[in-house]
């Protein structure tokens, strides 16, 4: 009984010595979804009738046209990455991209599995932003969490 207290004791000595790593992390993980959403964005609007086809014929959304869902995903992923990086509206960024990021899962028939991952990755960063955003939604909160390091 003795062991089983002082592994607890250790273990949670130990949680307390990594609290100082998690706003760095958070901020990392922000910053990552938000770079990959917001790259996807840009490539969509670069490649415009590539994107239309590709809502037209691989990517349909039921109940939409595809140039309004077109419209809509390339509009959201840029939008709501830039929200997410800059701190704005944590909570609505994060669900939003977490959305496309279901969507974009269960809608792609030509999946591989090293896709699926990743998108597993990201919608688990999104998740952990959306609960977890409330301890790190302000950016004053981030430079003073890492400045105390």
């Amino acid at each position: 009984m003795i062991f089983l207290i002082n592994a607890v004791d250790k273990v949670n000595k130990l949680a307390e010595q990594l609290e100082i790593l998690k706003a760095p992390v958070c901020l990392a993980g922000r910053l990552y979804v938000a770079n990959i959403f917001l790259w996807a964005g840009l490539k969509m609007l670069c490649n415009w009738y590539t994107t239309l086809y590709l809502f037209q014929s691989k990517h349909s959304i039921p109940f939409l046209n595809h140039e309004i869902a077109a419209i809509l995903v390339t509009f959201s992923s840029i939008a709501l990455s830039l929200l997410l990086a800059l701190f704005s509206y944590t909570r609505v960024a994060a669900a939003g991209l977490f959305t496309l990021n279901l969507i974009g899962v269960t809608r792609l028939s030509s999946i591989t599995e090293p896709e699926l991952y990743m998108q597993c990755i990201w919608g688990v960063i999104l998740l952990i932003l959306i609960v977890k955003s409330d301890e790190f939604t302000k950016l004053e909160n981030i430079v003073k969490k890492i400045r105390d390091l």
